[in-house]
């Protein structure tokens, strides 16, 4: 007579399910206080003096390592900003920390017309505020935020 052991051992694996597991999920999968990257992208500064446009970045969208972004920053009337006094300012909201140096200086490209953010080293994945500290006409600082999920 055959021992019922060899099946008995094989049983259980028979009833096992083979489940693919998913990739992990980034850490942006369920974000929805960023903003979507197109190029020309256009925000209005918290106290509404300014606008910015951030017409190209590389990479695109924004993603850790080193971002540099091309920006057309307005007054009111619509009038290019030169960089005089604007430094962009990186912050992870939920982390509670920004980069090493804390601020970037944006420079002048050079036609007039737009301001390059060179550099700029995001840490980490994860939510980014990047804000553009304006100097105010009258004294006070507004500014312009910009909202990306670094994938990594």
């Amino acid at each position: 007579m055959r021992s019922p052991l060899p099946i008995l051992l094989f049983l259980p694996l028979a009833a096992c399910v083979v489940e693919e597991v998913p990739e992990e999920a980034g850490p942006c999968v369920d974000e929805d206080r960023d903003m979507d990257y197109v190029a020309g992208l256009a925000v209005e500064s918290e106290l509404g003096f300014y606008s910015a446009e951030l017409i190209d970045a590389v990479p695109a969208p924004p993603d850790t390592g080193e971002n540099t972004w091309i920006l057309r920053v307005t007054d009111g009337s619509r009038a290019a900003l030169s960089a005089d006094g604007i430094v962009a300012r990186p912050w992870m909201p939920d982390h509670g920390h920004g980069t090493n140096p804390a601020t970037w200086p944006l420079v002048d490209s050079g036609d007039g017309d737009t301001l390059r953010l060179e550099g700029v080293d995001l840490i980490m994945p994860g939510l980014w505020r990047i804000a553009l500290e304006i100097p105010a006409s009258a004294g006070e600082q507004d500014e312009v935020r910009f909202f990306f999920c670094a994938e990594g």
